[in-house]
């Protein structure tokens, strides 16, 4: 029962933390009225699978202007960057992680609602692109 708790708790977390990644982004939070939105303002929030295009701790990700999620099997890290109030090219970065503490060894990610959106990285030599690779509306962490 309190393993039960526990992850719809931590479901409930991640999906708000996204929640709040998504409509901070949509709705332009701390930017200023004057400036333009950036177009990427309309795509929905969407999890991207890690298939070697970050860091191979990564196994799930959100990007969005300005936030980042990344999703490991230790837990997760919000990145935020923002342009400095001070200069148009510098940017303050705001990272905060949550760590799985006593977690167990078998941490599942599982991607849930797969979306039509597919996504393409073009890096380096032909052979490492990734082309065509899958997004989700959620993922759920099992076993923690």
């Amino acid at each position: 029962m309190l393993k039960s708790v526990f992850e719809t708790s931590l479901i409930i977390t991640v999906l708000l933390v996204s929640s709040i990644v998504s409509h901070a982004s949509l709705t332009g939070v701390g930017a200023n009225s004057n400036e333009l939105q950036h177009p990427q303002n309309s795509i929905p929030l969407y999890f991207t699978e890690n298939n070697g295009q970050v860091d191979e701790r990564v196994k799930y990700f959100s990007k969005t202007p300005d936030f980042t999620l990344w999703l490991s099997e230790n837990g997760f890290v919000f990145d935020k960057n923002e342009l400095s109030p001070f200069s148009r090219n510098k940017f303050n970065r705001d990272v905060s992680q949550l760590v799985f503490l006593n977690s167990r060894s078998d941490v599942t990610l599982m991607p849930s609602e797969k979306t039509n959106y597919k996504v393409n990285y073009y890096r380096g030599n032909m052979r490492d692109w990734k082309t065509g690779v899958s997004t989700y509306k959620a993922v759920l962490y099992s076993n923690i």
